[in-house]
């Protein structure tokens, strides 16, 4: 049975065919160059006695929206706060899917620069990828900085194969951080490097956790939700 524990970690982990010369190490490559956005979501509930609020990162997918986290935000709200400012939500993945965690804001002027986009770029176990967002750590003073700074932080992941007991559509991609803190990325970019460019091949979710048998087989990995490609534009 250990033996059988230590090939089913391996196979997890292990490092795919990929030609790039980070993909499997240690040293980090300059971190990509992407426009992203601080977004939070405040709204009260239905009755009117209740608030609750979200902060995240969202980052343009085109001329004039941006994709971001959804979470727990309900249909009946219609706008987020993109920079502290009122943006219109235009379109949203569904609440009954965990993993289908997005909405599609309007930005109210044209970024500087839209990524290179690709959501069926085709990844290997193993390979790393870089996550960009506005880091919380977790706790009131960080959620408040959110708000304040300005300043991004990208942490590093590698792709692992999705457990056959998780059975998660393709739209889904797997990754392992370590310990990193990633509250706060809720919403960011995901980018992989291809010919020395990076790409964006979806946003960043949050956690999935399952544990089967009593621990016997069981994960704690992070989702990263393809970018939606009817929002993408020809």
């Amino acid at each position: 049975m250990r033996t059988l524990m230590l090939m089913l970690l391996a196979g997890l982990v292990g490092c795919g065919d990929v030609k790039t010369d980070w993909a499997c190490g240690t040293e980090d490559p300059p971190p990509p160059e992407v426009t992203v956005f601080r977004v939070s979501q405040c709204w009260f509930n239905e009755k009117g006695d209740s608030v609750t609020s979200g902060w995240g990162t969202g980052f343009p997918i085109s001329s004039n929206g941006i994709i971001t986290y959804r979470h727990a935000l309900p249909p009946y709200v219609t706008y987020a706060f993109v920079e502290a400012k009122v943006a219109s939500i235009l379109d949203r993945g569904s609440r009954d899917a965990y993993w289908d965690d997005w909405m599609y804001v309007e930005f109210q002027s044209p970024p500087d620069q839209v990524p290179v986009l690709d959501p069926k770029v085709e990844l290997h176990p193993g390979e790393r990828v870089a996550i960009v967002g506005f880091s919380a750590h977790g706790d009131a003073e960080g959620r408040a900085r959110i708000l304040s700074d300005f300043h991004s932080r990208t942490v590093y992941g590698k792709v692992v194969s999705t457990p056959f007991w998780l059975g998660l559509p393709e739209e889904v991609v797997l990754v392992k951080v370590g310990d990193a803190p990633l509250n706060g990325l809720s919403g960011g970019p995901v980018m992989v490097l291809r010919d020395n460019n990076w790409v964006v091949i979806g946003s960043y979710v949050g956690i999935v956790y399952r544990d089967i048998l009593n621990g016997v087989f069981s994960s704690k990995l992070h989702i990263v939700r393809r970018i939606p490609e009817h929002l993408i534009e020809e």
